[in-house]
């Protein structure tokens, strides 16, 4: 009788190819110069994340959705989340004191 092998397949994808949530966003080259920066923006439309790369703007979820836990943002490198106190509030928004 041939004795059965013990074989385990290790998942070498990367966290981002892992989670498969909508709302879940992975940010390359976070803070870095040339990279994709994240800011808190407060205007007539309301608060909200938003990704900026420099060319364009997008916004990606409300702050309320953040602070719930709704939407949330990682590292692409790392798979590390970024807290929303590491995102910095945008300085030309309307931020309120």
């Amino acid at each position: 009788m041939r004795k059965k092998e013990n074989t385990v397949h290790k998942d070498n994808r990367s966290p981002r190819e892992k989670d498969d949530n909508p709302n879940h966003h992975y940010i390359a080259n976070y803070q870095e110069i040339g990279g994709i920066r994240l800011y808190k923006v407060h205007n007539k439309a309301g608060d909200y994340i938003e990704l900026d790369n420099y060319i364009v703007s997008v916004k990606k979820c409300s702050l309320a959705d953040a602070e719930k836990g709704k939407c949330k943002f990682y590292r692409s490198e790392s798979g590390k989340e970024i807290r929303l106190e590491e995102i910095p509030w945008k300085k030309n928004s309307m931020r309120r004191k």
